[in-house]
């Protein structure tokens, strides 16, 4: 249920993803309504929960993968010139003159997590 929910706010503001974002409210929905009927249900429907949970889990693993890419695609358009000595990025964060590394946001608190 956390990771459906995860990538429903992964997926919030990107059309393109929009189809994942569905999914995993379809696969909640999907889950409460086997554990309501559970009770009812024999053991040839037992596997469904874990078919369940391998197109939840698939689909938070493609989400942050296309996610990856954007993110890498949207540092390298919103790169300063190389004279200015400043690089900006979508994300507002400035580059690290010391380290060289991008501000990045992350964890499940969104604190800024540095980039290895």
């Amino acid at each position: 249920m956390l990771t459906c929910s995860r990538t429903v706010k992964l997926t919030r503001h990107q059309p393109d993803l929009k189809w994942a974002g569905d999914l995993s409210k379809m696969m909640q929905v999907s889950m409460v309504g086997y554990a309501a009927a559970g009770a009812f249900l024999n053991l040839s429907t037992f596997d469904l929960f874990y078919h369940v949970l391998a197109i939840v889990v698939m689909a938070h693993l493609i989400v942050r993968n296309e996610l990856k890419k954007t993110s890498t695609a949207t540092e390298a358009e919103h790169a300063t010139d190389a004279d200015t000595g400043d690089q900006t990025f979508g994300s507002g964060g400035k580059r690290n003159r010391t380290t060289g590394q991008n501000p990045v946001l992350g964890g499940a608190s969104g604190y800024l997590i540095k980039r290895r």
